[in-house]
Order: C-alpha cells, then sequence, then structure tokens
C-alpha cells in the first residue's frame, strides 16, 4: 500500500508492504523450486521538502532467504535474523536543500546524512546452493533487471564519492550493525562447521582538514576520514560430539576470540578530490 499526501508546498509519500514472498523456479523434467525469497514488514516514507530539500526514513522487519533444492524433501535457511532479534534494519537519509548544504560546506561539515541500524543476522554459506541462485538471478529478464540495478547502483555510488567530492559535499554516516554469524557447515543444513561471529560492527566518519605532506609542507587538505570498527569477533569450529579431545566441549573450538579491528580510509574531497585515497588498519592480538 502506498499514499501520499502534500502540505505547504512539500510533499509525503508513504509505501507499506506487509509481507513478500518470490518462489525462485526452473523447469526440467519436472518444475524445480531453487528456493524462496521474503521479506516483511517493509515502511518506508519519503519527504520532499518546499525548499528543495529530501528525507528517506523506513524500517524492514525481516528478509529470508532459503534454499529447498539442496536437501531432500527438505530446506533450510540461508539468510535470516538470529535467535531474539525482532526487526532486520531501520535507516534515515537527509539531505537539505540547496542553500543549507552549501552553508553546512562552508563551514567544512557533511552536507548530508546516513543513519541505518542492523540487527543480528544469521548467513549459512553452502557454496553449490549460492552459486545455484547466483546463476538464476543472472539469467535471463531477471537477470537484465539485476544488471541494470546494479549499474545505477554503482553509478550512484560514484556520484555520491566522486563527483561530490568535487565540490567537498560528504555524507555523515552512522552505521552499527549487531553481530552477524556466519556459518560454514561441512554439509548442507549441518550445524557442524565454521562459525564466525563478527561481532558488532560500527562505521562514522568526519571530515578533517590537514597539512598536506612533502616538501614546503604543502597546502591544506580537506580529508572524509572513514573508521570501520569491529569488536568482539570470534571464529570457531563446531565438530561433531565424540571427536577425541573435543568430547568434553561439544566439539567447539575456538579458535580467535573477542578480536578487535580497526580499519581506517581517507579521501580527498572538494580541492583535495584528487589525493590518492589511503587505507590502512589495526588490530588486536590474535
Amino acid at each position: 500500500a502506498a499514499d501520499g499526501e502534500q502540505r505547504a508546498g512539500g510533499l509525503r509519500v508513504l509505501a507499506q508492504l506487509q509481507a513478500l514472498s518470490v518462489s525462485l523456479n526452473v523447469q526440467g523434467g519436472a518444475a524445480q523450486q531453487l528456493g524462496v525469497f521474503a521479506m516483511r514488514e517493509l515502511v518506508t516514507e519519503v519527504s520532499f521538502l518546499p525548499e528543495g530539500g529530501m528525507s528517506v526514513s523506513g524500517q524492514l522487519g525481516n528478509l529470508t532467504v532459503q534454499d529447498t533444492s539442496t536437501v531432500a524433501g527438505g530446506e533450510y535457511e540461508m539468510l535470516g535474523l538470529r535467535e531474539g532479534a525482532q526487526s532486520l534494519l531501520t535507516f534515515e537519509y537527509d539531505s537539505p536543500a540547496e542553500e543549507a548544504r552549501a552553508a553546512a560546506r562552508a563551514a567544512l561539515r557533511c552536507d548530508t546524512s546516513l543513519r541505518l541500524r542492523m540487527s543480528s543476522v544469521r548467513v549459512s554459506y553452502w557454496h553449490p546452493a549460492v552459486m545455484r541462485i547466483v546463476g538464476y538471478l543472472q539469467e535471463g529478464v531477471l537477470g537484465a533487471l539485476m544488471s541494470a540495478t546494479a549499474s545505477t547502483v554503482v553509478q550512484v555510488a560514484r556520484s555520491v564519492l566522486a563527483d561530490g567530492a568535487e565540490d567537498a559535499s560528504a555524507i555523515a554516516l552512522d552505521i552499527e550493525v549487531g553481530s552477524p554469524l556466519v556459518l560454514l557447515p561441512f554439509e548442507p543444513d549441518s550445524s557442524d562447521g565454521l562459525r564466525g561471529d563478527l561481532g558488532s560492527i560500527a562505521v562514522h566518519n568526519s571530515l578533517e582538514r590537514r597539512t598536506a605532506a612533502g616538501p614546503g609542507g604543502g597546502g591544506a587538505e580537506l580529508l572524509d576520514c572513514i573508521v570501520v570498527a569491529i569488536e568482539r569477533m570470534q571464529l570457531s569450529a563446531l565438530l561433531p560430539e565424540g571427536e577425541g579431545a573435543l568430547e568434553a566441549t561439544g566439539g567447539l573450538s575456538q579458535m580467535i576470540e573477542d578480536v578487535s579491528l580497526r580499519l581506517f580510509v581517507e579521501r580527498g574531497v572538494g580541492a583535495s578530490a584528487g589525493r590518492a585515497t589511503l587505507i590502512s588498519g589495526s588490530g588486536s592480538e590474535l
């Protein structure tokens, strides 16, 4: 459902989707279902402000992907919320009117903002099943739509990170992701295998003016400094019970525990847009 209302020269559009399920089917000797994509409780609100600004906000209750072709007579979840998580994500994007954005750039502040909160998700990666679904999505009309969508996303990203950088435009990032769990099972739909808990992930940034390095010190540079922080990352192996020394721990072998990582990205904006992007990182001992 969708509705819109116009007020004081602006426009507000609200779209709601209670549930959507898409079945991926192929024709062979008999019709076969590869998998099922499902989402629920999608709400998006777009506001066009009278002075020219725009804001987009919303939430997605859940997104699941089920493999229905690998395990005979059964299915298993490749993607979904971890136990205890209530909603998959919420997001807010604000782009003020050009006058306000220009004032922010003049004051060396970000002129747009993105806030995203994502709950803990569970990903079970069985390579043959993933490749079957990827191959299906790349075929025919659906493949053409996926390719066009990917191309559009790349163009938008380039316009934000490259074109916008020329006039010192930058997005204030406030992103937090809660403990994604990645499973690499030894067999499909098995609980035995590698388990990677990626911990809490946060992405934030700030604009900084620095003196350029080089002979004579050089001029001032305006940098968009992005920090990706990962806390409490863990990696373990869950093996069948009764295998030697692991029997007492129920087959659980802890390989990495409570590791922290930091990734730093520095890109030039405005007159410094031509500066090479620098990427560095640090982390705790493994």
